[in-house]
């Protein structure tokens, strides 16, 4: 299994200087040197056949630099007593996860340290039939690093910072000589600095999900028509408030006033150069009761069961579960999803759907990332894998990596058009799949189309889909049966 480097977590530090405004919660920090408030984000690309690759962050600290005569002054926390993200490192490829945000002073800081602990590792195994979900017991070979920021970071009342932490992932997690992972985790970081790009948005979050903890009607200034407070997997123990405005999208809701409490939401979200969130669209995907059972389940599908051309059950790898119903069943189990003629299949409102494909059952298909919302039963004599009716599948936007293949069409402009990517994953057998462009799409380290070179290493976002008829899409011939990907970015990796 070949294992692929990029970004793992980056830390976007924004600087007022302004005593008193908050963003998060405040540590105690010595009297007369001006607050600046700190977000963190997290990004990564796992693996290939990884499935999930969870640290728990139980610590955080920037430290000052030393003064001329080798003096440093106390760290600074960026997580308080009691604050914990749990991040899963497998799904954050080209997006950024919000840890938290929290004042911290101004000043030069040449060291960040992190603490981690309980890692968890599940890996696919796609060659049984059926897939199987295989639990790998990770070691960590310590709990905390510390890395140097070299340049030091420079915290001032002028300027924005963005910090990128990456994690070195094949340094990190070990293999043996036939490549099979041995789940021995060495967290190998380096920090640099990184300049953020525009005036009035500091971070997107995209695929910002979970579940809403209560609703505001109206705005906290002119600019924001409401907000609610939600609580994704993983953040411990304050949920974030998402702000709204007269340009968000609602699907699913009309607006604030519309959704419900403990109903679970999809956002794209932008930070403001006030630290505020502020929604793009919010897709509200269901009410979850998990004294009735009733919860959402997030994890990619890993195989399919299907009857005259329609997808009638498929098992789901559960890699996240809002609300948390772990007492009940964990995660990092497999989970059957049963459908019927009445089970809703959609794509998520912020998913990229070029030519408009058709979403239903039967573009269902091993190595989608999925929503499941339904009643749960798990047996209670074990051995048994628990069940889901489920009355919604939410396909998520996802990002896949593999090699360019080939070129199968492209238009004047040079960004219209598709291609064929060879994913890494086993999900796909070893079938290359069509990757649909248009000028939506984004490219990143390439300039286009015609600057795809054999082999070359890509990663994909955007919407994977299965078509068992179409012969073409757009200009993209097609041979049936087929993986679409209708891509809104396509990234070079190094």
């Amino acid at each position: 299994m070949a294992l692929m480097k990029r970004n793992v977590l980056m830390l976007l530090l924004i600087s007022w200087g302004v005593l008193g405004l908050s963003c998060g919660s405040s540590s105690k920090q010595p009297a007369g040197i001006p607050l600046a408030p700190l977000v963190i984000f997290g990004g990564d690309t796992p693996a290939c056949n990884i499935a999930s690759f969870r640290l728990t962050l139980t610590g955080a600290a920037l430290t000052p630099t030393p003064t001329a005569g080798g003096v440093a002054g106390p760290p600074v926390a960026l997580l308080l007593a009691g604050q914990s993200a749990t991040l899963d490192f497998a799904v954050l490829q080209d997006f950024s996860a919000l840890i938290n945000s929290v004042d911290i002073p101004e000043g030069s800081y040449s060291q960040l340290t992190l603490t981690f602990s309980d890692p968890q590792m599940y890996v696919v195994n796609y060659n049984m039939l059926p897939p199987s979900v295989e639990a790998v017991t990770a070691r960590l070979t310590t709990a905390s690093v510390s890395i140097p920021i070299d340049p030091p970071l420079s915290i001032t009342s002028t300027s924005a910072v963005a910090i990128n932490l990456d994690l070195d992932l094949p340094a990190s997690i070990q293999t043996d000589a036939d490549g099979a992972v041995t789940g021995v985790v060495q967290p190998t970081f380096s920090v640099g600095q990184a300049a953020i790009s525009g005036a009035s948005d500091l971070g997107e979050l995209e695929n910002l999900h979970g579940v809403v903890q209560r609703v505001t009607t109206s705005g906290s200034s002119s600019a924001f028509t409401g907000s609610f407070a939600l609580l994704p997997p993983g953040l411990s123990p304050s949920a974030l408030t998402i702000n709204t405005t007269s340009t968000t999208t609602f699907a699913g809701a009309t607006g604030p006033s519309d959704l419900a409490v403990e109903s679970f939401v999809e956002v794209d979200a932008l930070m403001d150069s006030s630290g505020n969130l502020v929604a793009h669209t919010v897709q509200s995907e269901g009410v979850e009761n998990p004294g009735m059972s009733v919860a959402a389940f997030l994890g990619p599908i890993v195989s399919v069961t299907a009857a005259s051309g329609s997808v009638t059950q498929f098992q789901m790898f559960v890699r996240e579960e809002s609300p948390d119903v772990s007492a009940i069943l964990r995660t990092g189990e497999l989970l059957t999803v049963e459908l019927s003629s009445a089970t809703a299949v959609n794509a998520e409102a912020s998913a990229t759907n070029f030519d408009r494909l058709s979403v239903s059952r039967a573009a269902l298909t091993p190595g989608q990332e999925v929503v499941a919302h339904g009643v749960f039963q798990v047996s209670q004599n074990g051995g048994t894998v628990p069940v889901m009716s489920a009355t919604a599948v939410f396909l998520r936007e996802q990002t896949l990596s593999g090699t360019f293949s080939s070129l199968l069409a492209v238009s004047s402009d040079g960004v219209t058009g598709g291609f064929a990517l060879l994913p890494c994953s086993d999900a796909f057998g070893g079938r290359a799949i069509s990757v649909l462009t248009n000028a939506q799409t984004s490219f990143l380290g390439v300039s286009g189309l015609n600057s795809l070179t054999d082999s070359q290493a890509l990663l994909v976002k955007g919407l994977l889909l299965f078509e068992p008829s179409l012969t073409s899409a757009g200009t993209v011939p097609l041979t049936p049966p087929s993986y679409l990907f209708s891509a809104n970015q396509v990234h070079q990796l190094p």
